[in-house]
């Protein structure tokens, strides 16, 4: 089975069906999980990627076949941020096709992932502003949170939402 960015979580029944279930991950093996993009930005981390990996019961935590990592630019949205990680992906995806169809075994990389999965519980705190945060850490939530169409950064005071305005349109990934 191979699983490209499927927004289900696939059960142990279903995994079971399979001699070989690879997922293709939109992150590089430090951010397994939900809202990797986020945490990454937030991080302000250096580089990013994607990663193709066995799948197991629990999310993102499978033996790692492949990770193509690239520098995160000081530009970056969670918007480019996806884009550069999908036409990662796609490389990925048209290689290990490839290998698979010339009969090669997948290969096994020497990484593995650094942290547990993070949540989508996790991702919706991101989002929280308060006022006693400064201003450096506003400011890196927002850029963690902005995507088109999709509910972003926020205050919560005493119960009244304010939420931070995005753009409402189509993302470009």
């Amino acid at each position: 089975m191979i699983s490209f960015l499927s927004p289900w979580i696939v059960t142990r029944a279903e995994l079971a069906r399979f001699r070989t279930a690879i997922n293709f991950h939109p992150a590089s093996t430090d951010y397994p999980g939900s809202g990797c993009y986020n945490f990454a930005l937030y991080d302000e981390a250096p580089e990013y990627g994607a990663t193709c990996h066995h799948m197991l019961p629990k999310v993102d935590t499978g033996d790692v076949i492949l990770e193509r990592r690239f520098p995160v630019k000081a530009s970056d949205s969670v918007e480019t941020l996806k884009l550069a990680t999908m036409e990662t992906m796609l490389g990925m995806f048209r290689d290990i096709c490839a290998l698979l169809a010339e009969g090669h075994p997948l290969p096994r990389a020497d990484r593995s992932w650094s942290r547990k999965p993070y949540t989508f519980g996790e991702m919706n705190a991101l989002k929280r502003l308060t006022d006693d945060m400064t201003p450096d850490e506003i400011k890196r939530r927002v850029r963690a949170t902005v995507y088109p169409g999709y509910d972003g950064p926020y205050y919560d005071r005493d119960g009244v939402i304010e939420r931070l305005p995005v753009p409402q349109r189509a993302p470009l990934a």
